[in-house]
């Protein structure tokens, strides 16, 4: 019998707790999306640069570099090229990536402290104590900028993360 008590009690509170406590959360994204990567196109170049910097995701040959190591056959990018070189933006299945995402736009955590006889002197009816948060999270498999933006290369400013508290009072 006690532990119905303790459950009973418990869901009272939480019933209690609901009429005070009110969140919600906001998530966007694709499941599929096929997205082409032509990240040379146009010559721009985006976010691409600090990835082809580094040599083991890039194909080098070997007179070039005079070492061998650098001929990866592994290498993220085929072999790049300095000046005008067609094959390095032309469309093809080598730049199709996965472009799905998953977006968690929104959390609001509303708390409802209503009135007390302090508040009630002061001339406050009701107070509401709110968090919000906005562009909390990204989960994508694309990692070199923000899928959800309309670029094919990442050269756009990134959302902001943002934060804030607010304090509502009603006279």
């Amino acid at each position: 019998m006690k532990s119905n008590e303790a459950i009973s009690d418990l869901l009272n509170r939480l019933t209690a707790m609901k009429k005070l406590l009110i969140a919600s959360l906001f998530l966007s994204g694709t499941c599929v999306l096929n997205a082409t990567d032509l990240t040379w196109a146009g010559g721009e170049v985006g976010n691409i640069l600090s990835i082809v910097n580094d040599p083991k995701n890039r194909w080098t040959p070997a007179w070039y570099s005079g070492d061998p190591s650098t001929e990866n056959p592994n290498a993220r990018f085929p072999r790049l090229t300095y000046g005008e070189n067609k094959n390095n933006n032309r469309a093809s299945t080598f730049w199709l990536a996965d472009g799905s995402y998953l977006r968690w736009k929104s959390l609001d955590i509303s708390y409802r402290i209503g009135t007390n006889k302090v508040l009630r002197t002061v001339g406050i009816s009701d107070m509401n104590l709110q968090f919000v948060g906005q562009n909390l999270a990204v989960w994508d498999s694309v990692k070199l900028w923000d899928p959800g933006q309309a670029s094919k290369n990442g050269a756009v400013y990134p959302l902001q993360r943002t934060f804030s508290l607010q304090l509502t009072a009603t006279f």
